[in-house]
């Protein structure tokens, strides 16, 4: 299931990858992982089963955590998927959304989730994995 990861955008230490219909994900530092699948539609069924992952085997308590979602190879995501995205029951537990972009349609899947509507989460593009992680990891009480 590695090999399906680009080089760039994989676990640095041991842990367990879990692939479902639309992406492979993984939480490692406090940072939960997403490539999603290049030629899958990404529907609101799987985000939701997605989050409930997230929530099932990695948050705990009243912690927050940050995100990082690769988009370079991804379809655009749907309206009722984006809204998802933003609502209560996904951003919970939620503080920091970086997605990761290469090219200008990567851009304009990553600018669809953004610019929807305010979201109550800090959400930023990066072309870099390394400068996304250190995005995601700066103290909540960090300013920009």
């Amino acid at each position: 299931m590695i090999n399906k990861l680009p080089q760039d955008f994989r676990p640095q230490g041991n842990v367990e990858l879990h692939q479902l219909q639309s992406s492979i994900v993984w939480f490692e530092d406090s940072i939960f992982y997403i490539y999603s699948l290049p030629d899958v539609d990404h529907t609101l069924e799987l985000a939701i089963a997605q989050t409930n992952l997230f929530k099932g085997q990695y948050a705990q308590d009243d912690n927050k955590y940050s995100m990082i979602c690769d988009v370079r190879e991804a379809r655009p995501i749907r309206k009722d998927v984006r809204e998802y995205y933003t609502s209560p029951d996904s951003t919970s537990m939620i503080t920091k959304f970086a997605f990761l972009i290469d090219s200008p349609f990567s851009k304009v899947v990553a600018n669809f989730f953004i610019t929807m509507k305010k979201s109550p989460i800090d959400i930023k593009m990066f072309n870099s994995v390394q400068e996304s992680v250190a995005w995601c990891t700066l103290k909540l009480t960090d300013n920009e």
